[in-house]
């Protein structure tokens, strides 16, 4: 039986496939040499997006907080976490007041520290019901602080559950001031559909981060899956499953002493980073946070580094990969997260195709090795 072949791009003229299909067949023939992004124009076009998406909030520079830091070793979240502060020190022009865990909020604490200003709600992949104690954190912090403006940085809506969908509509509509971002169409439509709120559409907050490749790769092929419950594949990838040559990655793989290590560093190295403000725990705390996420998404960047091509179903693989020029080959997760963003953002880079496993994946991606552009004609469109 033929393989038949998605392309998750679908160009609007010939002269436009041909353009992005030379710089992908360019990018996977001479990979150490393709250190230009191919996409530049849209991934300026996206982060221009995410601008004007948020400066339709209206604030003003003041104090304000940062919630639901991701203290686990995702490489993805604490991209986000490094591109909301960034984002956030450029818009309103400091460092955030106030910032915590999902698992450490401190109702009172924060109204010491911010008496007044907005709180800025981490964004990701967890509005919804796949990983409920976000969204439990999320829905205390509207009840908790109803006459704050409360802004939620993009995320992918999915709920499974009726009742936890209304739930969630009737605390946001009780609120009054909570401001929506989606990183999807889809999640869009549900969320206008649903919440008596304003929504946006906005890119993820990545595409707001300027980062680069730091090594030649090592590596012809990485494979970079989920083991959790949003993955699709039977079973992990091993040795067997993959060419000579490939590696088998770990997205979350770190040192398990990075947080002692961090919080040492950190009570060292405070006088000099904050001077008088290092006598302040929430500061304190935010330098904390941030080392943290600087060491996670180094880690991210130098493993994507490592390698000319990549397989993955992890979304911010893929806007990493983006980002830094990887060509590579997305398989959705559980709720198709990948292909509805995608679909709204990049399918137009130039770099990425889709896959709906992981043998059809491999398959693709030998094809275009062997032949380079003979894998990506559109002939092989499903």
């Amino acid at each position: 039986m033929r393989t038949r072949i998605t392309i998750i791009f679908e160009p609007k003229s010939v002269a436009m496939l041909s353009c992005r299909l030379e710089r992908l067949v360019y990018m996977v023939q001479f990979p150490n040499r393709a250190r230009e992004t191919p996409s530049r124009s849209l991934i300026d076009g996206m982060r221009k997006t995410l601008i004007e998406q948020l400066r339709s909030c209206d604030i003003r520079p003041q104090p304000y907080a940062l919630l639901d830091f991701p203290n686990h070793p995702n490489v993805g979240d604490s991209a986000i976490w490094l591109a909301e502060l960034s984002y956030l020190k450029d818009v309103l022009g400091a460092a955030p007041t106030f910032v915590c865990e999902r698992t450490d909020l401190d109702a009172d604490a924060l109204r010491k520290a911010l008496p007044h200003g907005p709180i800025f709600l981490h964004g990701g992949g967890n509005f919804g019901d796949v990983w409920p104690q976000h969204q439990r954190f999320r829905e205390s912090v509207l009840q908790k602080f109803p006459d704050r403006l409360i802004v939620q940085f993009p995320q992918t809506i999915h709920f499974t559950d009726p009742t936890r969908l209304e739930r969630t509509a009737q605390i946001i509509k009780r609120h009054s001031n909570f401001v929506l971002f989606v990183r999807d169409e889809r999640s869009l439509e549900k969320a206008r559909l649903v919440f008596d709120c304003p929504v946006h559409l906005a890119p993820d907050m990545v595409f707001y981060l300027k980062i680069a490749r730091r090594s030649r790769a090592t590596y012809k092929l990485s494979l970079l899956m989920r083991c959790d419950k949003e993955s699709t594949l039977k079973r992990a990838p091993v040795r067997a499953d993959v060419p000579e040559g490939a590696m088998i990655g770990n997205w979350r793989a770190e040192d398990p002493d990075l947080v002692d290590k961090m919080k040492l560093w950190t009570r060292l190295l405070s006088p000099f980073k904050l001077g008088f403000n290092a006598l302040s725990e929430p500061r304190r705390k935010e330098l904390l946070f941030r080392s943290l996420a600087r060491s996670r998404v180094s880690r991210g960047i130098d493993l994507l580094s490592s390698t000319q091509f990549v397989i993955t179903d992890h979304l911010h693989c893929h806007i990493l990969c983006v980002l830094l020029g990887i060509p590579h080959i997305v398989i959705d997760n559980s709720y198709c997260k990948l292909n509805n963003f995608v679909e709204t953002w990049t399918k137009y880079c130039g770099l990425v195709l889709a896959a709906s496993s992981l043998d059809e994946a491999i398959d693709l991606w030998a094809r275009s090795s062997a032949s380079h552009a003979g894998a990506m004609r559109p002939a092989l469109q499903r």
